[in-house]
């Protein structure tokens, strides 16, 4: 079975703080590491590189330890050509002030020969450390080309599709770290928004604190993505990590879902 520590339980999708001055941003950054929080993706959600240039500087002035914080990038132009990716993650190291990075994502579920090619030079130079892909599927998982280490997958709160997903794919591949982005939530119809405020009274949770919850006690053992532009959402989220829900009210939420 895998090691799953080797990225932080809640990871921190630092596109929200783009705007922030490099002091700020250092700040975040110390917060994030003394809440256990040290894997930081640099991409937005669709797979595009877009974080500002600024993080890598705040990065490499931080006095934090490269070695105790894990870099995530994703690439997921329409082009499969493999030069175009070798550049996309050279810019992306140039970007971040860094020699490699821990985690690529690929957001194609089938892979041609030249993307796999452009991957094998990258992780042969050591610019990227292990690879996984975006939103693969339970057959795209198994089919995959490359070793696969992590699979992004969607949130469970926009589709049915998206949750009943969840069990196929973890079943695919156990061994491997199941990411879910948390940054945006479902369209509930009027009745489920108020079973979940009901539900949220009873444990003093706001629904996105009650969605994280129920991420973080999935059987999958899910890694949230956290979009949190404010200290205070940071260390809420790492207070879900220690409370539990009771089962029967976890089941509750499955089914308000589905």
């Amino acid at each position: 079975m895998r090691n799953r520590q080797t990225y932080s339980r809640l990871i921190q999708n630092v596109l929200p703080w783009n705007d922030f001055p490099k002091g700020r941003m250092i700040q975040f950054l110390h917060h994030c590491v003394e809440h256990d929080i040290t894997s930081f993706d640099t991409s937005d959600q669709a797979g595009v590189a877009g974080v500002s240039n600024v993080f890598g500087t705040a990065l490499s002035e931080s006095g934090l330890s490269r070695d105790e914080i894990q870099l995530i990038s994703k690439y997921g132009a329409p082009e499969t050509d493999g030069d175009r990716l070798l550049e996309a993650v050279d810019k992306s190291l140039l970007d971040l002030e860094t020699d490699y990075l821990d985690l690529l994502l690929l957001d194609y579920p089938h892979l041609t020969p030249e993307i796999a090619n452009a991957v094998g030079r990258l992780q042969s130079q050591g610019k990227v450390m292990e690879v996984g892909g975006l939103n693969l599927e339970e057959s795209q998982v198994r089919k995959f080309e490359l070793p696969l280490g992590v699979n992004q997958i969607p949130s469970p709160f926009n589709t049915r599709n998206a949750l009943d997903t969840i069990p196929t794919v973890v079943s695919a591949a156990e061994e491997i770290v199941h990411m879910v982005w948390c940054g945006e939530e479902s369209h509930l119809t009027a009745g489920q928004e108020k079973l979940l405020q009901e539900l949220g009274s009873q444990y003093k949770y706001n629904r996105d604190q009650l969605f994280l919850k129920w991420i973080l006690q999935h059987p999958a053992h899910l890694h949230p993505i956290l979009c949190a532009s404010e200290k205070e959402a940071i260390t809420a989220a790492v207070i879900m990590r220690e409370k539990q829900l009771d089962p029967v009210d976890w089941q509750k939420i499955q089914l308000i879902l589905t």
